[in-house]
């Protein structure tokens, strides 16, 4: 056995036995950003066998504050494939796989049917329904957790007791999504500590030591440093079967996958053929370095729509849809944030 684990294995809770399922394992870390950085660290380090990435995010200096695994010379590099080269400098002798991609209906089911733990590092709500569902459908334990400003949350789902995402947070589709880092702030530790809370409920459940937070929900306050741990009860709901058999997807994958373009992906349409329009109120700053459209003058087919992040764009898209049947409308992932440090943009 490696002799970086010796410290690891003399805990007599993991010993070799312990090390070596760590080893054998195969972890899927779904988002790569201020959750999944520090979770990835310490997975990494630790000895998980295989580690499976997936966020088609790059790398943004907003997000510099929170997300370690990334510098300045990296901004708009795919975070996946940067995090993949750090971390195989950190330990060369496990495999790391990165997948640029948005996780969504087509690709899920694949992708976690083969894994033995799923971590949840994402901040959308489509992509928390439909990793606990097909976690759910598989029986893939799920290690979530959450932010807010100086505040964190953390769970596990689908493990012994079988409680899912929908039992703590019930789908509600006139519920307004709840706020992304980019709209609130956050202080960068915190995300730090929920990440690496979250890679030690995954070497539990593996190496099959300590209570797993199974049923229960930890919640951190950083600005007192106080912790509560709550009950989650399983709800009377129906029994998942197929995904495609639940109404709320179509919602969910409108507003959330199909419609939400990146950066990148904007930058390779035909610029000639797009009106930008800025849903945001005139005083509102940073302004868009690109030229912007007024609703009124729209006169193009493609319009893509800007906000400070993209959650306010993301929220009116469906009304969009309605009101202008004849055009194909976007929402701008990243918002005027992420679009104004695009490398695509000349200074």
């Amino acid at each position: 056995m490696n002799t970086r684990y010796q410290r690891q294995i003399m805990l007599p809770e993991i010993g070799e036995e312990g090390q070596n399922r760590m080893a054998k394992s195969h972890v899927l870390v779904v988002g790569a950003g201020g959750l999944g950085c520090p979770a990835l660290t310490y997975l990494v380090a630790s000895g998980i066998g295989e580690i499976t990435i997936i966020d088609n995010d790059i790398v943004s200096e907003n997000n510099l504050n929170r997300q370690v695994l990334y510098g300045l010379k990296d901004v708009g590099k795919s975070k996946v494939e940067i995090a993949r080269k750090n971390l195989l400098v950190q330990n060369g002798s496990i495999k790391i796989y990165a997948i640029n991609e948005e996780l969504n209906l087509s690709n899920a089911k694949d992708l976690i049917s083969n894994k033995d733990v799923v971590l949840d590092c994402t901040d959308n709500m489509a992509s928390r329904y439909l990793l606990s569902d097909v976690c759910e459908l598989t029986g893939t334990p799920l290690v979530f957790a959450g932010i807010h400003r100086f505040q964190g949350q953390i769970t596990v789902f689908h493990h012994k007791n079988k409680i899912g995402y929908r039992d703590l947070f019930p789908y509600d589709a006139n519920k307004e999504q709840p706020s992304s880092c980019n709209e609130n702030g956050v202080l960068g530790v915190v995300p730090g500590i929920m990440g690496a809370l979250q890679a030690n409920e995954v070497l539990k459940i593996i190496a099959n030591f300590g209570g797993v937070l199974d049923g229960k929900m930890m919640v951190f306050n950083l600005l007192n440093a106080q912790s509560k741990i709550f009950k989650v009860n399983k709800s009377n709901r129906s029994k998942i079967v197929e995904l495609e058999q639940l109404p709320e997807y179509e919602h969910l994958c409108q507003t959330e996958f199909a419609n939400c373009i990146s950066v990148s992906e904007f930058f390779k349409m035909d610029m000639e053929k797009i009106n930008l329009v800025d849903i945001r109120d005139e005083e509102e700053l940073p302004k868009s370095k690109l030229k912007i459209t007024s609703e009124s003058d729209i006169s193009e087919k493609t319009v893509v729509l800007l906000c400070q992040t993209g959650k306010r764009t993301r929220n009116v898209l469906p009304n969009w849809v309605i009101r202008y049947p004849e055009k194909t409308i976007y929402s701008l992932k990243g918002g005027v944030l992420a679009l104004n440090e695009s490398p695509f943009i000349k200074t």
